[in-house]
Formats: structure tokens, sequence, C-alpha cells
């Protein structure tokens, strides 16, 4: 049997007006909800400019399990060797400047509730 040394975070994500206006969660809040490919995006790119070429393999090994844009909660799969650089990386989390064309610049708050092994 194979054992995988996985740690599970329990990310919420919110609008960054939101915050800053002291709101609770928006009904429009949902509708500005990163998808899943692109929120991995922003926090591989942030990873990246966070760390550089060590921020590679965190990168790559990060896995977005469950995105919900109704509870605003994201499941992420993290190496155990990996998961401060992660968190760390999710306090950081980059605004989008590629999906800028689509839709106005939203800034995303990350911030992790708990962390599972």
């Amino acid at each position: 049997m194979v054992r995988h040394k996985n740690r599970w975070l329990l990310v919420k994500i919110e609008l960054a007006n939101d915050i800053r206006s002291n709101k609770q969660i928006s009904a429009m809040a949902s509708d500005f909800f990163p998808s899943k490919k692109e929120f991995e995006s922003r926090l591989r790119r942030t990873i990246t400019w966070c760390f550089g070429i060590t921020g590679e393999a965190p990168a790559c090994d990060t896995q977005i399990r469950f995105c919900d844009a109704e509870t605003q909660l994201v499941l992420i799969r993290v190496p155990r060797q990996y998961c401060d650089i992660i968190r760390s990386s999710l306090t950081l989390l980059l605004s989008d400047s590629g999906q800028q064309k689509q839709r106005q610049n939203i800034d995303y708050c990350a911030s992790v509730i708990s962390v599972h092994g």
C-alpha cells in the first residue's frame, strides 16, 4: 500500500472590494468568482513570482480539487513538504492581468481556513 503524504488546504476566496467596504458576501460575488483553471493559473504564477525556480515543483504538484462559487471555497491538495510555500503564496495572490480584456480588473483575497493531513 502506497501512502501519499499530502495536505489539504481549505481556502476561502473573497472579492477585495467586499473586504475593503466591510460587506458580507455580495450577490454578484459568485458571478466574478474565478474558475478552477483561472485560479490555478493565478496560484502558479504567484508561486513562481515569489519563489522563482524553486517554486516550479510546488506549482506543478499542487492540484485544485474543488472550486465552488456559491460558498466561495476552494480545496487544494498540496504535497506535505510544500504546504508552507503554498500557504504563503495564497496570501500574496496576484491579480490576473491576462483576463482583464474579458472583464474588469478583479482582485481576490484568499485566506486559508484549515489545513488537514
